[in-house]
């Protein structure tokens, strides 16, 4: 991947594309648990659970001389990089809703401001969490309520289907609790 990258780079500066070009690494879920006792992420859960292990994913996110280097908790969804996209290449809120059928729901907020660092706050306080077209789960600001871990099909006896090993089908109960403060305790 390292060399098909550099290509890449190297391909979008020789053409003079790089100054005016967003690039994005992100992935959809959180990692298979093939490697107990999270798979690959120091974060509880996996791919197909509601825990962070499955929902919480790095993402990178580089505009040469636009956006500087910073880490951040900050909430983004996939769904929010078709408005932050449009956004940054000129066309922000009313702009956006005439490139799209008038019955559309847009439901990613644009992130142009926290991606270039105007106002280092997510514009998301909210994320919605659905396993199977379910609603399983809901975060506002550091705060997640789980209403279902994971889908009980998920996974076999084994636990070898799809990478969803050792899942926690539900809760006692709903759960809520703060994210930071649980994380401060579990990850040094």
């Amino acid at each position: 991947m390292n060399d098909v990258f550099a290509n890449l780079y190297r391909a979008l500066e020789t053409s003079g594309q790089l100054d005016n070009t967003l690039i994005v690494f992100t992935s959809d879920n959180g990692p298979e648990a093939e490697v107990p006792p999270h798979g690959r992420t120091p974060f509880r859960g996996a791919k197909g659970s509601t825990w962070e292990g499955g929902v919480r994913v790095p993402t990178f996110v580089y505009w040469k001389g636009m956006i500087q280097p910073r880490k951040s908790d900050g909430i983004v969804d996939l769904a929010d990089l078709f408005p932050t996209s449009l956004s940054l290449a000129g066309h922000p809120g009313a702009e956006l809703a005439k490139l799209v059928p008038s019955k559309t729901f847009i439901d990613g907020v644009d992130q142009s401001s926290f991606f270039l660092g105007t106002n280092g706050q997510s514009n998301r306080k909210a994320e919605h969490y659905f396993l199977n077209g379910e609603l399983s789960a809901v975060r506002i600001d550091e705060f997640k309520y789980h209403l279902l871990i994971q889908q009980p099909f998920a996974f076999t006896q084994t636990g070898y289907q799809g990478g969803f090993t050792g899942a926690i089908t539900k809760t006692a109960g709903t759960t809520i609790f703060n994210l930071y403060t649980i994380l401060r305790k579990t990850i040094a």
